[in-house]
């Protein structure tokens, strides 16, 4: 079975510009320590991006995951993930490799953040110098 980004009916606008990733009838999430970032908020999904199975053991149990070269937010110097409001900065991306889990399986390996909607960059959008 192939993986597949799927998108939320137009009117659900908390999940606008978003997917959820499928794989035959299991949903995916992706947890805080699958991914080398801060915090899940700078994770995109690219369009065009290939998500392998592997199989592997949470809690002694095998789930099939899913690998992948997601698209991670580069923050500048000075930016404070807490303060209110701050300057707009420049919206570059590097490349890392994460994991998602069957939704399922999420929480099972202390507390972290999870998310199952992703924002997602088309193709176009990094030919057109948003990602580096």
């Amino acid at each position: 079975m192939e993986a597949r980004l799927t998108c939320a009916h137009p009117l659900v606008e908390e999940d606008s510009g978003q997917v959820a990733v499928e794989r035959g009838p299991l949903v995916y999430c992706i947890e805080g320590m699958d991914a080398a970032a801060e915090t899940l908020d700078d994770l995109m999904i690219p369009s065009d991006i290939r998500l392998e199975p592997e199989d592997f053991v949470i809690e002694g149990r095998t789930v099939t995951s899913l690998k992948g070269s997601f698209l991670l937010r580069k923050r500048e110097d000075g930016y404070d993930r807490n303060a209110l409001y701050q300057d707009y900065g420049n919206r570059e991306y590097e490349k890392i490799t994460a994991r998602m889990i069957p939704y399922f399986a999420w929480d099972n390996r202390g507390m972290d953040e999870m998310r199952v909607w992703l924002p997602i960059m088309d193709a176009g959008e990094r030919r057109a110098g948003r990602e580096n």
